[in-house]
C-alpha cells in the first residue's frame, strides 16, 4: 500500500466512521464527577459547562439522577467547570488540568442561593487517583517548554524527556530504551492516539523521526502498570504524545542551540600525542507559531478554528576523532611478513600450506623462509582487487608508534585524522483544529522529517579513497493524523481517529556512487559485482585489519496505517466504552550489503 493510498483510505474511513473488533487507543482524557449540595445530597439535572480556557471551546451536559456526570474524549489542556442549578449559587472550578490518556475527577458542591451569585475555587493537583490503578507520570506543557535538553550529536528527542520519568530505563545503544521493567525496545509510543513505532526495530532515533519537534508537543504521559487494555501493543509501558494546538491568542517562539569546536578544549590523549582538536560544529534552531485562523475582513476563527506550525533545523558537522585503524605495511603487499610481530616482539610465523602433512599422527607444516610468501603463490583475484584499491593511493602507517620491529608497526598503525560527517535534519509540522458546532469537531496533523548523514568536502572520517568503509544515510518520514468528534447527545459521544507513518531509510557506500565495477574487478559467483566494489578484511579468524570498502545498498521501509473508533455511552451510573482498531504494520527490508562479495 502506498502512503498516498493510505491517506486516502484514512479519509474514506473517516467519512464512513467504520470500526473493527479490536480495541482502540486514544490520547484523550476523561473528566467525571459528582454534584452535591452542602448537606452531601446529590443534585440531579444540574447544568455543567466544561470549557477549554485556551480555546474557549465548551461542552454542555447535565448531571444524571445520581448527580454524576462524565465527559469523555477531552483534549489535553486546562479547563474550567461551571455548574448551575435553580435555587443554588453558581459554582466554578478553575485550572482543571486534563493530561494525556488520564481520568480526572472534578466533584462540585453547590450552596443554596441565587444563581446570579457565584463561588469560584481553584483546582489542585490530585495526589491519589481513584479512577484507575495505573502508574502514570505526565510531563506537562510547562516542563516540555522549560526543561533544558542537551543537544549532543542529534536533534532533541522526546526520549530526552521520557528518561526523566521514574519508570524509564536507558540501556546501551539506540535500542536500549525500556519502560516499567519491560524488555528493551518493546514499549509503545503514540502520537494523537496512533502509533509512531516502526514496524521492526524500536530504535529511539527511528521513532524520533516519526515524532514532531519537542517544541510541537504539548505534553506526554508515560503509563507503566495498570494501563487500559486498549493500549495493547506494549511490553512494560506506553508513552502517549500529544501534538500542540493553537489557541485564541497568537503565540510563538524562536530558538538556537550552538556548539562549536572553537569553544571546546582538546582532549587529553590528543594533546599528549600532538593531534589536532576534532572538528565539531552543531546548530539546533527553529521557531513555532500558532493561534486562531484569521483572514482580515474575511474570517476570524476565535473559539472555532486554530493552527499551530513548527519548524526545526539541525546541522551537525563532526570530524575525525583521531581513531586508529590497522592496515597492512608496505612490504606485506610484496609478501614480506618478516616485521609482523606480537606484543613481545616475536615474529608471527607464516606457514606454507602446500607443505602440510601428517607425520606420526601429528599435523606438521613448514614456515616460509624469512616469513616471506613468494609472489608466484599470490592469488590472481587478490592481486587484481588490490590494484583497484591502490588506484586511489597506497596506504602506509602514519601513527607515531608505527616503528618497524614493534607491535605498533603492525597493529593500530594508522591514525584517521581527516574527513567529516555532515548531518542535517529538517522537521516541520502543522496542526489544524476546527469546531463546527457543539456536536462536531475535527483535527488534522501533518509531520515532515528529512535526515541524512553524508561525507564532508574532504571525505568521510574513515580510511581515505576507495578504502573507505563508510555508509551514508538518507532517511525520510511523513506522518498524518486525523480525528473527528461527534456528540450525538450529551450521553453518547463518538471519537474517530486515524493516521499513518511512512518511514523509509537507505544507506549507500561511496564506491556505489562510482559504479561500473564489473570492468575493474569481479569476484566469481557473486550476485552483482557491478554496483559496488568488493569488501576486503571483513572479519574472521585472526583478521584484525580494518575493513576496506563499504557495504552495498541497504535499507528498509516501515509503514503504519491505523483506523480507530471509540464510542462512549454514559448510562445512569455507568460509563460504557467500546470501539475498534484496524492497524496495518508493514516492513520491507532490502539489504544487499554483500552482493559484490
Amino acid at each position: 500500500m502506498s502512503f498516498r493510498r493510505g491517506v486516502e483510505a484514512i479519509l474514506s474511513v473517516a467519512l464512513l466512521c467504520g470500526s473493527s473488533f479490536l480495541i482502540a487507543q486514544s490520547e484523550r482524557g476523561t473528566v467525571s464527577g459528582t454534584i452535591r449540595d452542602s448537606t452531601g445530597a446529590v443534585v440531579p439535572g444540574a447544568k455543567i459547562i466544561l470549557t477549554n480556557t485556551a480555546t474557549g471551546v465548551a461542552t454542555n451536559l447535565t448531571s444524571n439522577d445520581l448527580g454524576e456526570y462524565t465527559v469523555p474524549n477531552v483534549q489535553v489542556g486546562t479547563y474550567s467547570v461551571q455548574v448551575e442549578k435553580e435555587g443554588f449559587k453558581q459554582a466554578v472550578l478553575n485550572g482543571l488540568a486534563v493530561d494525556a490518556a488520564t481520568n480526572v475527577r472534578a466533584d462540585m458542591t453547590l450552596e443554596v442561593g441565587q444563581s446570579t451569585q457565584a463561588i469560584e475555587v481553584q483546582a489542585t493537583a490530585v495526589q491519589l487517583h481513584t479512577e484507575d490503578a495505573k502508574t502514570s507520570v505526565t510531563i506537562n506543557q510547562h516542563l516540555v517548554d522549560e526543561l533544558p535538553l542537551v543537544v549532543g550529536g542529534a536533534v532533541r528527542s522526546p526520549f530526552d524527556l521520557a528518561t526523566l520519568t521514574p519508570e524509564s530505563k536507558t540501556g546501551g545503544g539506540d535500542a536500549g530504551f525500556a519502560l516499567g521493567g519491560g524488555q528493551a525496545a518493546a514499549y509503545q509510543a503514540t502520537l494523537d492516539g496512533v502509533s509512531i513505532d516502526t514496524s521492526r526495530a524500536l530504535q529511539k532515533s527511528w521513532v524520533t523521526s516519526n515524532a514532531p519537534s519537542v517544541e510541537a508537543l504539548t505534553e506526554f504521559t508515560v503509563d507503566t502498570n495498570g494501563y487500559k487494555a486498549e493500549f495493547s501493543h506494549a511490553s512494560g509501558g506506553v508513552m502517549t504524545f500529544v501534538s500542540k494546538s493553537g489557541t485564541n491568542a497568537f503565540h510563538g517562539s524562536a530558538y538556537e542551540f550552538l556548539r562549536n569546536n572553537d569553544f571546546d578544549a582538546n582532549d587529553w590523549f590528543s594533546n599528549k600525542l600532538g593531534r589536532a582538536r576534532q572538528i565539531y560544529k552543531q546548530n539546533d534552531f527553529g521557531f513555532t507559531f500558532g493561534g486562531p485562523v484569521w483572514i482580515p475582513k474575511v474570517y476570524h476563527g476565535k473559539n472555532k478554528t486554530f493552527f499551530f506550525f513548527s519548524l526545526e533545523g539541525f546541522r551537525n558537522r563532526n570530524g575525525a576523532t583521531n581513531a586508529t585503524a590497522t592496515i597492512p605495511t608496505p612490504e606485506m603487499y610484496n609478501g614480506d611478513f618478516s616485521k609482523w610481530v606480537d606484543s613481545k616482539g616475536n615474529v608471527i610465523p607464516i606457514y606454507d600450506p602446500t607443505t602440510q602433512s601428517i607425520q606420526n599422527g601429528v599435523l606438521v607444516r613448514q614456515q616460509f623462509p624469512n616469513n616471506q610468501i613468494p609472489k608466484s603463490m599470490f592469488n590472481s583475484a587478490s592481486v587484481q582487487a588490490l590494484s583497484v584499491f591502490q588506484s586511489s593511493g597506497i596506504l602506509t602507517p602514519n601513527a607515531t608508534t608505527a616503528i618497524p620491529g614493534t607491535v605498533g608497526y603492525v597493529s593500530n598503525n594508522y591514525v584517521i585524522a581527516n574527513g567529516t560527517n555532515v548531518q542535517p535534519v529538517d522537521k516541520r509540522s502543522i496542526k489544524g483544529d476546527h469546531v463546527f458546532n457543539e456536536k462536531q469537531r475535527i483535527s488534522g496533523y501533518y509531520g515532515f522529517d528529512r535526515e541524512s548523514i553524508t561525507p564532508g568536502p574532504n571525505g568521510p572520517p574513515t580510511l581515505p579513497g576507495l578504502y573507505s568503509n563508510y555508509n551514508d544515510l538518507q532517511q525520510a518520514t511523513d506522518v498524518v493524523r486525523l480525528s473527528w468528534d461527534w456528540a450525538f447527545s450529551p450521553t453518547k459521544l463518538n471519537h474517530f481517529y486515524a493516521g499513518g507513518n511512512n518511514w523509509r531509510q537507505d544507506h549507500k557506500p561511496p564506491q556505489e556512487y562510482i559504479g561500473n565495477w564489473k570492468n575493474k574487478f569481479c569476484l566469481g559467483n557473486v550476485p552483482n559485482c557491478d554496483e559496488n566494489l568488493v569488501n576486503l578484511f571483513s572479519g574472521g579468524t585472526s583478521d584484525n585489519y580494518t575493513t576496506w570498502g563499504g557495504q552495498a545498498d541497504n535499507g528498509s521501509e516501515n509503514t503504519v496505517y491505523s483506523y480507530n473508533d471509540d464510542f462512549t455511552w454514559v448510562k445512569g451510573a455507568h460509563t460504557i466504552k467500546f470501539g475498534g482498531m484496524y492497524q496495518v504494520n508493514h516492513y520491507n527490508g532490502f539489504g544487499r550489503q554483500c552482493e559484490s562479495g
